[in-house]
């Protein structure tokens, strides 16, 4: 006769006699009169996510609350991420702008046109008009710094300098790329 048995799990945090603490996960399940279990020590891999907890939630904290708008996207120019600032900055919130294409939404084709021909001669290649003008540089690991212009939510335009850099992987890869923006409108009004 076969039958489910269902088996329980929790994982808990015991002080040791000396004085130190490890992580238990334990794993047990009824059977008869009896409780079967297994039980694996843990603490190591607890260590580690609380580390990476804590690094998380310092990098959150630093995007957060720069004072300059910071926006990241994937190899292909689609916004996967977009601190507070920059949300004030262009008048949308993350959700309106994840998953958007960061040439389409946010800067002018005309803008882009003019870029990819001053780069192009600059560079000795042709480039793209598209989310190459942006990545042109970044992708050969040099800093791409220009003044452009956001177009924000409700239409106006707002003057930034933004620096472009490339997001490596721990293969020494691309795996996407980082604008951090700051508003030049006070600059330009002097």
């Amino acid at each position: 006769m076969s039958f489910q048995t269902k088996v329980y799990g929790f994982t808990n945090r015991y002080r040791c006699k000396d004085g130190t603490y490890r992580w238990l996960e334990w794993h047990s399940y009824p059977k008869d009169a009896l409780v079967f279990a297994t039980v694996r020590d843990v603490t190591e891999r607890k260590i580690i996510e609380e580390k990476l907890e804590r690094l998380h939630n310092l990098h959150s904290a630093i995007l957060e609350n720069a004072g300059y708008s910071i926006i990241t996207t994937d190899t292909s120019g689609i916004i996967t991420s977009v601190n507070r600032t920059g949300e004030e900055l262009l008048g949308y919130n993350k959700g309106e702008l994840t998953g958007l294409d960061v040439g389409v939404t946010l800067h002018s084709r005309e803008e882009m046109i003019r870029h990819a021909a001053m780069l192009s001669e600059k560079l000795g290649q042709p480039v793209n008009a598209g989310f190459e003008v942006f990545i042109a540089e970044a992708r050969m690991g040099k800093p791409h710094e220009y003044e452009w212009t956001y177009i924000r939510k409700d239409g106006k335009h707002l003057p930034v300098l933004l620096k472009v850099t490339s997001l490596i992987d721990s293969k020494k890869e691309i795996i996407g790329y980082m604008g951090i923006a700051s508003d030049l409108t006070e600059k330009k009004r002097d």
